[in-house]
């Protein structure tokens, strides 16, 4: 497809009026004038077409162009703002069964279940045993396995029955 440029339709607007100045004249025959006057004005008509088909078509392409830089961008920000709340993590709360439940687990001298379990009893008020001990095993099993953003910088010592900062 070529460029059609302001120029083409200018020459062809100039011998538009030429050909109605030489018709005003009688220089020309009407037969000739009618004949020449319709094939300038269908290709006048169909290089207009053509340009503004043209600026349609670059018109789409910035579009679609513009759409997909938003939709990358969009990406891009969503994966910044998951990794600032990743990064930003919860803050502890040291009141929390968790957090006593891991500070008596980091104690080397509450070496069983039953002595963490009266430990945090002391601490915080529980109203059921079974669902401490269960809370208890579950931070354990946290431990072991790398659960959890707050777990993952401890190591499991299951000869001492403690929690060691790695």
């Amino acid at each position: 497809m070529t460029t059609i440029t302001d120029e083409d339709i200018n020459n062809l607007v100039r011998q538009k009026h030429d050909l109605i100045r030489q018709y005003d004249n009688n220089e020309i025959t009407t037969r000739k004038y009618n004949n020449q006057y319709e094939k300038i004005v269908t290709t006048l008509e169909q290089k207009t077409r053509e340009i503004i088909n043209e600026k349609i078509e670059k018109a789409r392409y910035k579009e679609k162009e513009t759409v997909n830089t938003k939709r990358a961008l969009t990406r891009q920000l969503n994966k910044l703002q998951q990794e600032n709340r990743a990064n930003a993590g919860r803050k502890v709360n040291p009141e929390s069964f968790s957090s006593i439940i891991l500070q008596a687990l980091i104690d080397e001298t509450l070496n069983t279940e039953k002595k963490v379990s009266k430990h945090v009893a002391k601490k915080k008020k529980c109203p059921n045993d079974k669902k401490l001990a269960n809370k208890i095993r579950v931070i354990i099993s946290y431990i072991k396995h790398n659960k959890g953003a707050r777990y993952k910088e401890y190591k499991w010592n299951n000869d001492m029955f403690t929690a060691v900062k790695k």
